[in-house]
């Protein structure tokens, strides 16, 4: 929530406290206000349309008139999903987080189902919000593995970098394979402070994102290499045997604390190996009895 959004609330709450009745008379007025808006708005569809306006004025309104608009129109939750997806790309910068937070917060009366307004709503607003917009949208779109997104949340995050770690999370939650080149461009020429959680992103993802990790692994940057054996550990398999071994052997000079990981988990995994071998060895003895 905006600090604008929460000035109106204590502006409201501070009006209550100062002259209750004085505040009592201003709620009631900026009451009567929404109720007279929904009533000549008709339909439920232009009653949203018509709280929206009131919510977000083009020019500043009365506060009370666009808390209690805001209020209102939640409260319609699926009716007012269309409304609040037109108000992202129609209301003022400024307005723009408030109105996708409402969005969220209107979604959030919905008992089932997910309509296809709130997911592209939310897409615009990656897409055209400010920052503060983008960084309540983006994990929402993760978050519903809203993959037709995808591209519009990396445009967001070359486009502000400011945005790229809740990128790479919202790719993360969404499990899309196609995501594993941009985040192989960020584990391995991104900041420090994100390139382990590119890589661990990749691991979550899995699949055909694994390839980087493993290829990353063989780097000659130390940095990169370790923050791929790092994310890779939790979620290798038999298959990644002769993988860790190899960087175990190739870099002894590595953190020795990653090495005992690497070796701890290779050794682990042969003894799995084994076991699944030695059952498959019983199983076919006992077909042949």
């Amino acid at each position: 929530m905006t600090s604008r959004f929460f000035g109106v609330i204590v502006i409201a709450l501070l009006a209550l406290a100062t002259s209750p009745a004085v505040a009592e008379e201003t709620l009631e007025s900026a009451q009567k206000i929404v109720d007279e808006t929904i009533t000549n708005a008709g339909a439920i569809p232009k009653q949203a349309d018509a709280l929206a306006r009131l919510a977000w004025p083009a020019e500043d309104g009365d506060p009370n008139v666009m808390l209690l608009a805001r209020k209102a129109l939640m409260a319609y939750g699926e009716y007012a999903i269309p409304s609040l997806r037109k108000a992202v790309t129609s209301v003022r910068p400024d307005q723009q987080e408030e109105v996708v937070w409402a969005l969220t917060r209107a979604f959030l009366q919905i008992d089932t189902g997910l309509p296809s307004e709130y997911l592209i709503g939310l897409e615009e607003a990656t897409w055209f919000g400010t920052r503060e917009a983008r960084l309540r949208a983006i994990p929402e779109l993760g978050r519903h593995r809203y993959r037709p997104s995808m591209l519009t949340i990396i445009d967001a995050a070359y486009d502000d970098p400011e945005l790229i770690p809740t990128v790479i999370e919202s790719l993360g939650m969404m499990g899309d394979t196609r995501a594993r080149f941009f985040l192989e461009k960020v584990m391995l020429e991104g900041a420090p402070e994100v390139r382990g959680q590119a890589a661990a992103a990749l691991a979550r993802i899995g699949g055909t994102a694994l390839y980087p990790l493993k290829l990353a692994i063989r780097s000659d940057d130390p940095e990169v290499r370790l923050v791929a054996v790092q994310a890779l550990l939790p979620v290798a398999t038999v298959d990644d045997i002769s993988t860790l071994h190899e960087y175990a052997y190739t870099h002894p000079d590595d953190d020795p604390g990653i090495l005992e990981a690497v070796r701890a988990s290779a050794l682990m995994l042969e003894e799995a190996l084994a076991r699944q071998a030695e059952a498959e060895s019983a199983s076919a003895q006992s077909d042949t009895e």
